[in-house]
């Protein structure tokens, strides 16, 4: 009869500490999903233009609701929030091969009137670098910003 009480005492003990552990573990949680960004990189022989859009529709479009369609997408003003996802669409408008880097990926020189993709996550706050490698000059880098 002793062992089978102290049994029930440690298994009470042992579910009294998963129930402690998985409130505590929930309340650690302080950040909302991500959102996917699409950053549009246009490269030409002179420079690079970088724009950031977000998708606004969060679930199936809804004739009722006109600001919750899944296919629009508007642009990212200021920075762009930690956690992120990060599209990033590169063109190449120019004459001659470009390529891009970004969060320390970067990508095959890319052909004129082709177009190459990187992702990445925005896990860290601060200014990170992107820019061209193939090309010299303040136009072709620049920065992105993520608070």
């Amino acid at each position: 009869m002793a062992g089978c009480r102290s049994m029930k005492a440690v298994l009470g003990l042992g579910a009294a500490a998963l129930a402690l552990a998985g409130g505590s573990a929930a309340a650690t949680k302080t950040t909302a999903p991500s959102n996917k960004v699409t950053v549009l990189v246009v490269i030409d022989d002179k420079g690079m233009k970088v724009s950031t859009f977000v998708g606004i529709g969060v679930g199936p479009a809804d004739k009722n609701d006109p600001d919750n369609d899944p296919t629009s997408i508007q642009v990212l003003r200021g920075p762009i929030p930690r956690g992120d996802y990060l599209s990033f669409n590169i063109m190449n408008r120019g004459k001659k091969a470009h390529d891009f880097t970004a969060f320390g990926k970067k990508t095959k020189p890319i052909k004129p009137g082709k177009t190459a993709h990187l992702f990445a996550q925005a896990l860290s706050r601060g200014s990170f670098g992107y820019r061209s490698t193939l090309d010299k000059g303040k136009a072709f880098r620049g920065q992105l910003t993520i608070f």
